[in-house]
C-alpha cells in the first residue's frame, strides 16, 4: 500500500522551470520522508493525528497545482488526486472530502477511475474545482483559491483569462445554498486568508492584488454601483465594511518598506480602487490593555486616502504617476459618491480632479511634487 501510494505521488515530481512547482515538490517529498501515510482506517479514526495532517497537506498542494499554467503539471496533480480518491488500491485510505473531490474530478455516468477530466481544458478544470467551494474544508477551499488567483494574476494570458473568468462566473451564480452576494463574500474571505498567509511573498501576493483589483472592477462595483451615501450599498446583504477594511490593512503591510517597483505600482492601483468600497463613517474602537486602554476614532476611508497621499509623494516617479492616474480614474468613475459624500460639494471635487490632471507627478522634483500633494491633502481635509 505504501509503495503504491509513493508510486502515484511520484508522478507529481515533474521537473519544471517553475519556482512554485519546485517548492511544492520538495514539500511533498519532505512529508513522505517523515513516515507512513496510510495509517488511517475507513472511518478515519486516526485521521486527526499526524498522518491525517500529512495527507491533508498533500491534498492542499495538489489542489493548488490543479490551477498551474502548465498542462503537464495540472494533469499530474489531477490524476494523482483522482487516484487517491477513486483507485481501489486506496479504498481504506480515509480523508475528509474524499467523495467530493472524487466526484468533481470524475466524468461520465460511472464515475470510474478511468473517467477523468481533460486537464488541458482550462475552462472545464477551473469550473470543476470551483464547484468544490462550500463542499470542502476551509483549508482545501483556500488552496483552490491560491491556485486560481496565482493563475488569474499571472503572466500567461490564456491561463489568466480562464482563471479570472471562472472566478467571476462562480461569484455571479446563485444556487439553493448561496446567492451571488454570499458567493462574493465567500470568495473575498478566502482571498483574504490566502493573502494574509503570503503577505510579502511576491510570488503569491502580486497575483492576489491583481486578481482582487479585477474582482473589484468586475463584480463588487456592480453590486455597489447604486451606492448613494456613505452608509448604503446596492444590496443590503452585501456587507462590505469588514472585508474591505481587512484588505486595506493587508495593502499597508504589503507595501510597508518595500523597494519593489512592481509590488508598489500594483499595490497603489489596488489601494486607489479600494477607496469607494471602504467605510467612510467614524467608528470608535478601544485599543491597548488595562491602564493603557484608550478609545480612538477609526475611519477606513480617510485612512485609505492618507495612504494614497503618501504614495503621491513617493521617491519613485513611476509610483507617483500610477497613484495619480488611478486616483483620477476612480474619482471620475465614482463621481457622484465622492462629490456628494466625501468631498462634500462640486467645487472641491473639481479642484481635486483638476490638480490630479494638470500636475506633472513624474517629471518634476520631489519638493514640487510634495507641494501638489499638500494642495490635494488640504482639499481632502
Amino acid at each position: 500500500g505504501n509503495q503504491g501510494l509513493y508510486s502515484i505521488l511520484e508522478s507529481i515530481a515533474i521537473r519544471a522551470n517553475n519556482e512554485k512547482m519546485e517548492t511544492n515538490v520538495l514539500a511533498v517529498w519532505g512529508i513522505l520522508l517523515e513516515g507512513s501515510l496510510i495509517k488511517t482506517d475507513s472511518k478515519g479514526s486516526k485521521a486527526l493525528g499526524g498522518e491525517g495532517k500529512r495527507i491533508d497537506f498533500i491534498l492542499r498542494i495538489l489542489l493548488v497545482q490543479l490551477s498551474e499554467r502548465m498542462d503537464k503539471i495540472r494533469a499530474s496533480a489531477g490524476e494523482t488526486l483522482h487516484q487517491l480518491c477513486a483507485n481501489a488500491l486506496f479504498q481504506t485510505l480515509y480523508f475528509q472530502n474524499k467523495h467530493q473531490i472524487s466526484h468533481v474530478l470524475s466524468t461520465g455516468p460511472t464515475k470510474s477511475s478511468r473517467d477523468v477530466l481533460d486537464f488541458s481544458d482550462l475552462d472545464a478544470v477551473f469550473k470543476s474545482i470551483l464547484s468544490m467551494f462550500g463542499k470542502v474544508t476551509e483549508d482545501l477551499q483556500d488552496s483552490i483559491t491560491e491556485g486560481l488567483v496565482c493563475s488569474g494574476g499571472g503572466l500567461t494570458q490564456a491561463v489568466s483569462t480562464a482563471a479570472l473568468t471562472a472566478i467571476i462566473n462562480w461569484m455571479n451564480q446563485t444556487d439553493s445554498k448561496l446567492n451571488s452576494n454570499d458567493r462574493t463574500l465567500v470568495m473575498l474571505n478566502s482571498i483574504t486568508r490566502v493573502w494574509a498567509a503570503w503577505t510579502g511573498e511576491e510570488r503569491v501576493s502580486i497575483p492576489v492584488m491583481k486578481t482582487l483589483d479585477h474582482i473589484l472592477s468586475r463584480v463588487v462595483s456592480q453590486k455597489m454601483s447604486s451606492r448613494k451615501t456613505v452608509n448604503s450599498t446596492a444590496h443590503t446583504n452585501f456587507n462590505h465594511r469588514v472585508i474591505f477594511g481587512q484588505f486595506l490593512n493587508l495593502i499597508k503591510l504589503e507595501l510597508r518598506g518595500t523597494q519593489s517597483s512592481t509590488r508598489l505600482t500594483i499595490g497603489v492601483k489596488l489601494l486607489c480602487s479600494l477607496l469607494p468600497f471602504l467605510d467612510w463613517q467614524d467608528e470608535e474602537t478601544k485599543v491597548g490593555v488595562g491602564e493603557e486602554e484608550k478609545t480612538v476614532v477609526v475611519n477606513a476611508g480617510k485612512e485609505g486616502v492618507r495612504c494614497v497621499m503618501l504614495f503621491l509623494a513617493h521617491p519613485f516617479p513611476r509610483v507617483r504617476a500610477v497613484t495619480a492616474e488611478t486616483l483620477y480614474e476612480v474619482l471620475m468613475t465614482w463621481e457622484h459618491f465622492f462629490k456628494e459624500n466625501v468631498l462634500k460639494g462640486r467645487d472641491k471635487y473639481e479642484k481635486v480632479v483638476e490638480c490630479l490632471r494638470k500636475s506633472s507627478w513624474m517629471e518634476v522634483e520631489l519638493p514640487t511634487v510634495k507641494g501638489y500633494r499638500d494642495q490635494l491633502n488640504s482639499l481632502w481635509n
